[in-house]
């Protein structure tokens, strides 16, 4: 939740989070791998009037329309 943020502004600061986090390596049990992040981005002022679980449901298809574009 990224409160008195714009869409624009969001999807640079999920990127950046994105990135970084793509950028870290990690150990387990001798084992080095990295992850990827995926995030979708419901945003109340494009949603004109939106209710909270109606923004949800909308970052949770965002959220899977960012996981099946890679």
């Amino acid at each position: 939740i990224l409160p008195e943020c714009d869409a624009e502004t969001a999807q640079r600061i999920l990127d950046d989070i994105r990135v970084r986090f793509a950028a870290l390596r990690f150990r387990h049990e001798g084992q080095e791998f990295a992850v990827t992040l995926s995030a979708g981005i419901a945003c109340s002022a494009l949603q004109q009037a939106a209710s909270g679980d109606e923004l949800l449901i909308a970052a949770d298809e965002a959220l899977y329309v960012a996981k099946h574009g890679g």
